[in-house]
């Protein structure tokens, strides 16, 4: 995900459960509670587990993963030919950008 929020939510549906546990990648969530809001996210790997437990210490748990990825891809654009110069790239398919355009005509052959 390119943001660093998170909003997870859960339903545990059974009436005996006593206690309900949170685990952000393996650490103690003490909020814990449906809907879970986390903000400020670093980029990396995440993994939000809950866990359930009713009155015979019985559990339950379930988890989800992801990637917080807010680092914008980089891209960098060779040499572009003067405007209405004659390109040939043999086998190739040319690229011709909007930027090219706006400076004039370009032949690819």
């Amino acid at each position: 995900m390119n943001t660093s929020d998170a909003t997870l939510s859960w339903v545990a549906d059974d009436p005996t459960i006593i206690s309900t546990s949170c685990t952000l990648n393996g650490v103690d969530d003490p909020s814990c509670a449906s809907p879970e809001s986390l903000t400020g996210l670093a980029d990396g790997d995440y993994t939000f587990v809950v866990t359930v437990a009713n009155g015979s210490s019985h559990t339950s748990a379930d988890s989800t993963s992801w990637t917080v990825d807010t680092t914008a891809p980089q891209l960098s654009l060779g040499a572009l030919p003067d405007p209405g110069a004659v390109v040939n790239h043999g086998s190739e398919s040319p690229a011709v950008t909007q930027d090219d355009l706006n400076k004039g005509p370009v032949t690819a052959r």
